[in-house]
């Protein structure tokens, strides 16, 4: 699997957590214990969202640690 590819796969989930978030935060109910679990889901799918977000970054740190290793193999000066 390619990293174009897992960045794909990533943003897919990244949309599925999200459109989870907002269908947990439509919920409604009066009953105490519902509402218990209904913000731990809350909770949860946010956490979710960080999660994938964490992933996201080192996906990008990879590449680019992949691109600036094949520069040294080539012998193309780094610049900052």
């Amino acid at each position: 699997m390619s990293i174009e590819s897992t960045k794909i796969l990533i943003n897919k989930i990244k949309s599925q957590i999200h459109d989870f978030k907002i269908q947990i935060h439509c919920l409604k109910e009066d009953d105490v214990s519902v509402n218990f679990y209904l913000n731990n889901l809350k909770k949860l799918s946010l956490q979710g969202l960080d999660l994938v977000t964490a992933i996201e970054k080192q996906i990008n740190l990879l590449q680019n640690q992949k691109r600036f290793s094949q520069r040294r193999k080539h012998g193309v000066p780094m610049v900052r």
